[in-house]
């Protein structure tokens, strides 16, 4: 019985082979073999990551409004931590905002991100989100969610119930969608505009800002830079160049005119450095609304700097000394014909408070934010030499005269109270030694958009060596009539004392600090209408440099008007009470 079995199922077997039919020789050939199809590898963009920003406030609303709507699309909240505050690795899952340390990792031209042009790559586990400008973040933000998500508007997103991914490697760079203008300046230097909404051979309009990119860097080892425009606003302006092989850019400010010729020591010009290679220009107007602008031309040029932190002019009586590094305040004045070996410098110079020197004061309320002076909040406070904590204003420009007799200056000052504050607003002098005096013209415009109070105003702050003791002024009605003048011994302090402030009785507004010997310097400013005296520290000293100081200050009540320029002038000389009253009479009338 086995045996049959066996055989039946060999037989079976046998049958089965013989049917399979044998392939054609047509079918083998056109039979095609299909590959399998390539998966792309994707990255999960997931809960581990974390946010990196920098120090750069921007950088850190930028980090935040992504993880808002990160948290709205799936529901997790990303870790945030600031780039130096977190260890370094090259593999880590991070998502990185701008300028970072983590560029070592991954290089952006940030020039080429332009209007709302964007840098989305991802590399290893690290995304990169970089932007020139908020609409290119947004733009970045965009491109993210759909690219991940397949979210079409963030500005729509609702939950979707997975995880973010990108494709490996992936790597997006956008053009800016703004048409950028080509154009040329007077002098055939080629740039292209961004932001313009209208305008064309270099005349254009804009309501925020415009930034005029060069085509090539405008120049080499440069320590000034010139613009001429047109415009018919007051204007904010930003210029971008290399300083020591790093970007570096500084503010300016322009008035309206028709082909003015704004002129700029770089900032390092004092410290004796130059510049490279201007990339570009940014023009943003202070005021909303419509505004015209025409860049007519750029130039740089290398200037011959002092050697000393004082520029002195001299007409053989006199001999004033500006310093330049405290924004062209007065901080040297010598009579050369007094006899006197035992005095050089009348003025104190111990900081940048003293000198002879342009002051205002204007708003303490918001968006203005007061710093603490001393026990005091203090207001807006623009200080021709700096701040309280030394630091010094910038100056912008100056010229001295080729007959050495005058100076004119121009800064931007510091904000007294804040720290290395820039205000701004310019200040400009121009100092002249003639006619037996010095003559000094102010100048001031103030940019800031504030809204100010009335206050007293310093025209100007004026600050002598202790040793001239004894304050001199006319206190009477009748001016210029050779009255008795009223002469103050051991003035007090004047912070806080009530009791020193004389108020003007007649237009004979002068006033001067003179010795025991009956010699003194005197200022005169004839629109004054208070004088506010007092001595600090009296002991007496000839030290230009002592802490010791005797102060004045012609006053008027007066706000400050934002984008309106303010100008006065007043006189110094020295001499006995009556040659001091004699030289200024002949200037009153």
């Amino acid at each position: 019985m086995k045996k049959l079995i066996i055989c039946f199922l060999a037989f079976l077997m046998i049958f089965a082979v013989g049917c399979t039919p044998a392939p054609t020789q047509d079918a083998a050939t056109t039979e095609e073999v299909t590959e399998a199809p390539e998966v792309e590898i994707r990255m999960d963009i997931s809960k581990d990551y974390v946010l990196i920003f920098s120090s750069d406030d921007a950088s850190y609303d930028t980090a935040y409004r992504f993880s808002r709507l990160y948290s709205e699309a799936t529901g997790v909240t990303l870790k945030m931590k600031k780039d130096s505050m977190t260890e370094k690795s090259e593999s880590a899952k991070e998502i990185v905002f701008g300028k970072t340390d983590r560029e070592e990792y991954y290089q952006v031209d940030y020039d080429s991100l332009v209007s709302d042009a964007y840098v989305l790559a991802l590399r290893g586990e690290r995304l990169y989100i970089c932007a020139g400008s908020e609409a290119g973040y947004e733009a970045a933000f965009a491109a993210f969610f759909k690219e991940s998500l397949g979210i079409e508007d963030i500005d729509m997103i609702e939950k979707v119930d997975k995880t973010p991914s990108l494709p490996e490697n992936f790597e997006l760079i956008s053009e800016p969608s703004v048409k950028l203008e080509a154009d040329k300046t007077a002098s055939g230097i080629s740039y292209r505009v961004e932001g313009a909404d209208s305008g064309a051979f270099n005349h254009y309009s804009f309501k925020e800002s415009i930034v005029y990119w060069f085509d090539t860097p405008v120049g080499n080892k440069f320590n000034s830079y010139s613009l001429i425009y047109s415009t018919d606003s007051h204007l904010r302006g930003e210029i971008t160049y290399l300083y020591e092989n790093e970007k570096y850019t500084e503010e300016f400010f322009l008035e309206p005119g028709e082909k003015v010729n704004f002129v700029s020591l770089c900032d390092s010009a004092l410290k004796g450095k130059t510049c490279d290679s201007i990339s570009s220009v940014k023009i943003s107007a202070i005021r909303s609304g419509e505004t015209s602008f025409i860049l007519e031309d750029i130039a740089v040029s290398t200037r011959e700097m002092p050697t000393e932190d004082v520029a002195y002019v001299t007409d053989g009586k006199y001999k004033l000394g500006v310093k330049l590094t405290w924004g062209g305040g007065v901080s040297y004045l010598e009579d050369l014909a007094d006899g006197d070996d035992s005095i050089s410098n009348l003025l104190n110079d111990h900081d940048t408070g003293r000198l002879i020197q342009q002051s205002y004061y204007g708003t303490d309320s918001a968006p203005y934010k007061p710093a603490k002076y001393g026990e005091n909040m203090w207001c807006y406070n623009p200080v021709q030499g700096g701040d309280q904590y030394g630091n010094r204003s910038m100056l912008v420009d100056f010229k001295i005269a080729e007959d050495g007799k005058s100076i004119w200056v121009k800064c931007q000052p510091l904000d007294w109270a804040q720290k290395n504050m820039r205000t701004p607003s310019y200040m400009e002098n121009t100092y002249t030694i003639a006619d037996g005096c010095i003559k000094v013209d102010n100048r001031f415009i103030d940019f800031s958009g504030y809204t100010h109070r009335n206050a007293h105003q310093e025209l100007p702050a004026f600050y002598t060596i202790s040793y001239l003791s004894d304050f001199v002024f006319y206190n009477g009605s009748n001016a210029w009539k050779d009255e008795a003048l009223t002469v103050k011994k051991d003035l007090p302090f004047w912070a806080g004392n009530s009791d020193a402030y004389f108020n003007m009785k007649s237009k004979e507004t002068w006033c001067a600090w003179v010795a025991p010997t009956g010699y003194g310097v005197g200022v005169y400013t004839p629109i004054a209408e208070i004088l506010l005296a007092g001595r600090h520290a009296y002991n007496g000293s000839k030290d230009a440099h002592n802490n010791a100081t005797n102060y004045v200050a012609p006053l008027i009540t007066y706000k400050l008007k934002t984008l309106e320029v303010f100008e006065y002038s007043y006189y110094i000389t020295t001499g006995s009470t009556e040659q001091i009253r004699n030289t200024f009479k002949s200037f009153s009338k």
